[in-house]
């Protein structure tokens, strides 16, 4: 919720709808400011895009507790009635919802830092350039080593096909075969004799 929401224009405006004849006091503009918190929290507790199906004017008012409040919103553009049985609220995406909450988190972080240590120095800009720089060195230099690495592991596992295809062959050189069986080649019909 906004902090200055107190004075918001459409705030004195629901105020002046509310109690139109009345002296309006300021426990009656916290009231305002409550009643909306009650109703952008019925919301965001139950609507992921701002809209409620099955609520009325007269039903939020009867879940907030107060008569005529959701009337007074609608005539501000803070809600909107679809003549049926649907409330929304406009933008309520931009208000509301987890981007919202985030943004909200962060202005609130940021803010803090601002105040916790005060204005920037002016080598500010040098130090973030260069830690950028030196980031993207970084992060090159281990893309080479990667790169180096894989190279290196193909290398070695082609080196590694390669003695064992020339161990393979040597095995095979070693082993003997149907010649070194048969020296004097009368298996293969070489022994000088004729055939048939």
């Amino acid at each position: 919720m906004r902090t200055d929401l107190q004075s918001h224009p459409k705030v004195v405006r629901i105020l002046s709808a509310i109690r139109p004849h009345d002296v309006q006091t300021v426990t009656d503009k916290f009231r305002v400011i409550g009643g909306l918190h009650a109703v952008w929290g019925i919301f965001d507790a139950h609507s992921q895009d701002g809209v409620l199906r099955g609520y009325t004017p007269g039903l939020m008012d009867h879940v907030i507790g107060w008569d005529g409040f959701s009337e007074a919103m609608i005539k501000v553009d803070w809600l909107v009635f679809d003549g049926l049985e649907t409330l929304s609220i406009p933008e309520f995406v931009e208000h509301n919802g987890k981007s919202a909450k985030r943004r909200a988190e962060d202005q609130k972080r940021k803010r803090n830092d601002r105040k916790t240590y005060g204005s920037c120095p002016d080598d500010v800009h040098d130090f973030a350039d260069k830690m950028r720089t030196e980031c993207g060195l970084e992060k090159e230099k281990e893309k080479e080593e990667a790169m180096m690495e894989q190279e290196e592991q193909k290398e070695e596992t082609v080196a590694e096909q390669e003695e064992e295809a020339a161990a393979e062959e040597a095995s095979a050189a070693d082993e003997p075969g149907v010649e070194d069986a048969d020296p004097g080649g009368e298996l293969s019909g070489a022994s000088g004799r004729g055939e048939g």
